[in-house]
C-alpha cells in the first residue's frame, strides 16, 4: 500500500515538509503491528505509557516548494488530499525513485505508537521544528499487512 501523508510542523511560520510518501510493504506493516502488540503488553502493566516512540526511517518527506515544474501537476494531483483525511492511496506503480529527488532531508526519525495509530515523526535537516504525518490507524495497517506484493 503506497501513502501521500499530510504533514504537520510545530514551526509557527507553518513552513517545514508538506507531505510524505510511504510505501507500507506488509514487512512494515507487520512491525507496526509488533510494536502495537507490544505497547499494549507493556500499557497493560503500566498504565502511564502514553506513546512510545522507535527510532525509524520510514517516509520520503517533501514540500510543495521543492516540487520540480516538469512534473508539478503530477505531483499536485498526489497531493490533493480531501479536507479532514490523514492521507491518500496511490497507485502501486510510484515507487520511493519518483520522490528521492524531491525529499528533503530528515533526520531523528522516529515511528510513534498509541492506542488506535501510528504516525512519523522527524526534524528537517539542520532545523528545529519537528514535523508529523496525520495518523494511520491500525485498520489500515492490518489491511496493508495482508496484501500481497505485486511482483508476486
Amino acid at each position: 500500500m503506497k501513502l501521500i501523508l499530510n504533514c504537520d510542523t510545530d514551526n509557527e511560520f507553518a513552513e517545514g515538509m508538506d507531505f510524505a510518501f510511504l510505501d507500507l510493504t506488509p514487512e512494515m506493516a507487520s512491525l507496526i503491528l509488533r510494536r502495537k502488540a507490544s505497547f499494549e503488553a507493556l500499557k497493560a502493566s503500566d498504565d502511564d505509557l502514553s506513546e512510545p516512540s522507535f527510532h525509524h526511517c520510514g517516509p520520503l518527506y517533501f514540500s510543495d516548494s521543492n516540487l520540480p515544474e516538469e512534473r508539478r501537476d503530477w505531483y499536485e494531483s498526489l497531493t490533493d488530499i480531501p479536507q479532514g483525511e490523514a492521507f491518500r492511496e496511490c497507485d502501486q506503480q510510484i515507487s520511493d525513485e519518483d520522490f528521492e529527488n524531491i525529499a528533503d532531508r530528515s533526520e531523528c526519525d522516529r515511528m510513534v505508537i498509541n492506542h488506535d495509530s501510528v504516525w512519523f515523526e522527524c526534524y528537517q535537516k539542520h532545523c528545529d521544528p519537528r514535523t508529523e504525518t496525520h495518523p494511520i490507524k491500525f485498520e489500515i495497517v492490518q489491511r496493508a499487512a495482508m496484501e500481497v506484493p505485486a511482483h508476486a
